[in-house]
């Protein structure tokens, strides 16, 4: 079981293979990462990424330095199902990379693609911000990775999404292909224009309630 396993974490040590990339003449950057105890599926998933950001930030490049390093950053449930599994079988854990798969697969909720997806689909701007909205989306898209949505369906719920307005005008006259492109530079169209057109909006709407 064990031997099939780390053979299914093989692609994911081709995927993450950039971070360990040896850079030859910057010094290594300490970073700290918050813990992670297991319980949210959400967190989870931005922290295996933050794991893999300081590992390259630290030029920790050996696999049992980098399995210690995710280690030293796990906490609760999570800590106690990594440290029995070393217990069990010591140097378990061959590779991050490994350690990764074993992760998701133990404390990723089965349809938590799902959930995201649908938490996606019925994304609203409401009173929010622009900005906020399009980080929530952001957020949502970014958990979805493996199972994402089509480039066409979220163009078309983020649009749905925006309060009718000066944004959402000239998001339609301009008709962006991407959800990238619509809310980045360069691209169509920028957040900081689009902000401005929120605060004029609402500052608007404040002035007719008080005439």
């Amino acid at each position: 079981m064990r031997a099939e396993a780390q053979s299914a974490a093989q692609p994911s040590a081709t995927n993450t293979a950039s971070f360990a990339a040896r850079p030859t003449t910057t010094k290594p950057v300490k970073m700290s990462v918050p813990m992670s105890d297991g319980k949210d599926s959400d967190s989870l998933v931005f922290w295996v990424r933050e794991i893999e950001i300081a590992l390259s930030a630290g030029q920790i490049y050996d696999a049992r330095a980098q399995v210690a390093f995710a280690l030293s950053n796990l906490g609760g449930r999570a800590r106690a199902w990594a440290m029995a599994r070393e217990m069990a079988t010591p140097g378990y854990f061959t590779s991050w990379s490994f350690m990764e798969q074993e992760l998701r697969s133990t404390f990723l909720l089965a349809n938590v693609a799902y959930r995201h997806r649908s938490s996606f689909l019925r994304c609203k701007q409401g009173k929010r911000s622009f900005q906020d909205y399009v980080m929530e989306l952001h957020n949502l898209e970014a958990a979805m990775a493996g199972a994402p949505l089509s480039e066409g369906v979220k163009v078309t719920d983020f649009m749905d999404g925006v309060r009718t307005g000066p944004v959402w005008t000239e998001l339609f006259r301009r008709q962006p292909k991407t959800f990238n492109s619509s809310v980045t530079r360069p691209g169509f169209l920028c957040t900081d224009f689009f902000h401005m057109l929120d605060i004029k909006h609402v500052k608007e709407s404040l002035y007719l309630e008080f005439v």
